[in-house]
């Protein structure tokens, strides 16, 4: 008997120990590419009145440079009147996204600001948007359906 709990104990320790190192070593990163993950988000929203926008607007709307990251897809709307857009960044390794987590809810706020006022429709999005990291990607969206392109970006992943 004696021997009978001391093999037990043994093997809950090689477990604990096998399920810390797989926890340690499981990050959640994803090899998939930003255009992969896009194509499954864009199917999840109505992309009508948003257009893929380039490094300049990127650079101009959040104060980052494309090259900065792993990969970026951002579109937004084409109409200043309308606060739809959609960003999935890829996080280069060493950044966990937290720095410009905050610096896009700052952004969501701040704009939120201005139209709270006097476009409640806009405002309503802004104030339901989506910022989230997970693993080695963040995702932003202001959209109707952004809680259901989350959901598409999480299945993509």
């Amino acid at each position: 008997m004696k021997y009978a709990f001391k093999a037990v104990e043994a093997i809950c320790i090689v477990l604990l120990v096998v399920f810390i190192g797989y926890m340690a070593g499981n990050t959640g990163n994803s090899n998939k590419t930003p255009e992969e993950i896009e194509a499954a988000v864009t199917q999840s929203m109505d992309m009508n009145g948003l257009k893929k926008a380039d490094n300049g607007a990127f650079r101009t709307q959040f104060g980052y440079d494309m090259g900065e990251f792993a990969g970026v897809v951002y579109y937004k709307s084409e109409s200043i009147m309308d606060v739809r857009e959609m960003l999935i960044i890829k996080l280069p390794e060493g950044n966990d996204g937290e720095a410009v987590s905050e610096k896009l809810r700052t952004y969501t706020d701040e704009k939120a600001a201005l139209y709270e006022s006097y476009a409640p429709d806009e405002f309503f999005l802004l104030s339901n948007s989506v910022i989230e990291v997970k693993g080695n990607y963040l995702f932003f969206c202001v959209a109707d359906e952004a809680a259901v392109a989350y959901e598409s970006f999480c299945d993509a992943l």
